[in-house]
């Protein structure tokens, strides 16, 4: 993946793309190009990095409590846990 870095984008792609500053359509365009024309080892070393950020940081189980004790909070003013 390829991204601009704004707000949280460069917390949440860590290691599994390529970061490039915002509003410099060059330097995208230009890091979308590397990215594609290098070696497919480098593309397929992203996706593995991207899938095991995901499966480490982005569990569903995870998701689901942080989002009951939003809701918890939101409606009780207090923490479910």
């Amino acid at each position: 993946m390829v991204a601009t870095d704004v707000g949280g984008v460069g917390e949440l792609l860590g290691d599994a793309g390529v970061l490039v500053p915002p509003r410099a359509p060059r330097a995208l365009g230009g890091a979308m190009l590397a990215l594609m024309g290098g070696p497919a080892e480098a593309r397929q070393k992203i996706g593995r990095a991207a899938r095991q950020r995901i499966k480490d940081s982005f569990r569903l189980e995870d998701r689901i409590v942080t989002w009951e004790s939003l809701y918890a909070e939101a409606l009780y003013g207090k923490n479910s846990s």
